[in-house]
């Protein structure tokens, strides 16, 4: 039997297709494949966090036996809810909550960005409620400017919804619920919603008269303008603003030193830490000067010590500028033995030995008693920013603005999950201040407790600021009882 050449370019043609149909679908399956796990591989991906949180979290360790009750109470949740398989964002949803059981504020779920559907407006913060805006970061009703409900439901419900995925101590922090507001799909899910293409909104004015709509889902969130954006332009009466986010900057940059003290000398300052991490000895020693009383206890800024594992080596501590008690002086030793045996050890054959941060101050910097500082702090307010924040709520010449610290002061240990490539950290570690009370996870709070969502919230910032300083400067004009 012989073929002619047309039978022969048909029959080629036909396998070419067959190929090419064939690929097609195998790219499909995997695209699909890849957007869901499988039942096996969700449990196999909880057991290996488990496992990493009983050997690594500092905070599962101090908890004990209720948090480990807490976790397989969750994990048994999550296999009952998805009995065949699972989203990966449901899973990174999932995931998170399990991880805001900790209260740990070094807790993370970092997963790559997926293509879901999100609230289609953006949300700012305004006291009690939400204003609602459009793409451009503006009131998307002037008539109507606040958000009342999604899908019919108040909109205190979505929030208490969207507080589960963040530790207890952070739930207060609107800058911190309203990414996850946005993630309508995620709490359609919690709340027991079904799932559709587009939201219904409410909208309200002050006067309790309300205007519902209807309008698609988005693909992305909406990008909001960050709050305080833009430093104000100041002239020589009002006080100097410095904005830092990178402290460790001012351990060995002597650029940024002088900025910092030629800043310092200004009768008020106001330092906008909202989004400042790092360490720097220098830098805390030297903000460490508006402390009139200096309350440093033989110049320790406080204790610490890590959770132990087989894979740590012993100078774990030494980026948090930790130093084992040994290597001190013997006159800091002693002290330092003398207040580490006072705290509580119930859980001391979890950690390793004490380590202590001292600061060395030093001369030649004169800051005038009557300088004022103001420090704006919010969760994101880590590491040396947290300890420095934690000191200067007891100066009497310094006041705290903006939201809550988280307490974050750990270092962190991280893990990938094997089959969601979930990214995930905890704080292996804990810090203690110089009188022996644990720091790690406790929030500090601010004097005034006020959430940034506009740029002309700066005069607010600066009037605040003018208003301590003339209370301070009244203090010290005042005559001295006899």
């Amino acid at each position: 039997m012989t073929f002619g050449y047309r039978a022969i370019i048909l029959s080629f043609t036909a396998i070419m297709l067959l190929s090419v149909l064939n690929l097609g679908w195998l790219t499909y399956a995997q695209q699909s494949t890849k957007q869901y796990l499988s039942q096996r591989q969700m449990r196999q991906d909880l057991k290996v966090l488990f496992n990493e949180i009983e050997q690594h979290s500092a905070f599962y360790s101090i908890q004990g036996l209720k948090l480990q009750k807490k976790i397989t109470q969750k994990i048994n949740q999550i296999d009952k809810h998805f009995p065949h398989r699972i989203s990966r964002e449901h899973f990174g949803a999932e995931t998170t909550k399990l991880m805001a059981l900790l209260a740990d504020p070094g807790a993370s779920v970092i997963q790559p960005d997926l293509k879901t559907s999100k609230l289609p407006i953006g949300l700012r913060p305004m006291q009690s409620q939400w204003l609602a805006l459009n793409h451009q970061g503006e009131t998307l009703n002037l008539e109507y400017p606040f958000l009342a409900h999604i899908d019919d439901i108040p909109i205190s419900t979505w929030a208490l919804a969207a507080a589960r995925y963040l530790p207890p101590q952070m739930r207060r922090s609107k800058n911190l619920l309203r990414p996850w507001l946005q993630q309508i799909n995620i709490l359609r899910h919690d709340i027991g919603l079904p799932q559709k293409t587009d939201v219904s909104i409410t909208l309200a004015n002050s006067q309790g008269e309300y205007l519902k709509t209807q309008l698609p889902l988005a693909a992305n969130l909406l990008p909001i303008p960050p709050a305080l954006a833009e430093l104000p332009k100041l002239n020589s009466d009002t006080p100097r603003v410095l904005r830092i986010t990178d402290i460790s900057r001012y351990q060995h940059s002597q650029k940024q030193r002088l900025a910092l003290q030629q800043a310092m000398l200004a009768p008020n300052l106001i330092l906008d830490l909202r989004q400042a991490t790092g360490f720097s000895d220098w830098f805390v020693a030297t903000l460490m000067k508006y402390d009139r009383v200096r309350r440093l206890n033989q110049d320790f800024v406080g204790f610490g010590r890590y959770r132990m594992a087989t894979d740590l080596r012993s100078d774990y501590l030494k980026p948090l500028r930790f130093t084992p008690l040994h290597q001190l002086s013997h006159t800091n030793e002693r002290q330092a033995i003398r207040i580490t045996k006072d705290i509580d050890n119930t859980y001391s054959q979890d950690f390793s030995q004490w380590f202590a941060r001292t600061l060395r101050f030093e001369p030649g910097f004169y800051l005038p008693l009557t300088n004022q500082l103001t420090l704006i702090i919010g969760p994101q307010c880590r590491q040396d920013c947290q300890w420095l924040a934690y000191y200067a709520k007891r100066w009497s010449n310094a006041q705290l603005i903006g939201e809550a610290t988280a307490g974050d002061l750990a270092r962190k240990y991280y893990i990938e999950l094997p089959y969601s490539g979930l990214k995930i950290s905890m704080s292996g570690s804990l810090s203690y201040d110089n009188q022996g009370q644990r720091i790690t996870g406790i929030s500090t709070q601010p004097d005034i407790d006020i959430t940034f969502d506009e740029h002309s919230q700066w005069q607010s910032v600066i009037k605040l600021a003018e208003k301590q300083q003339r209370r301070q400067s009244a203090v010290l004009a005042a005559p001295s009882e006899q």
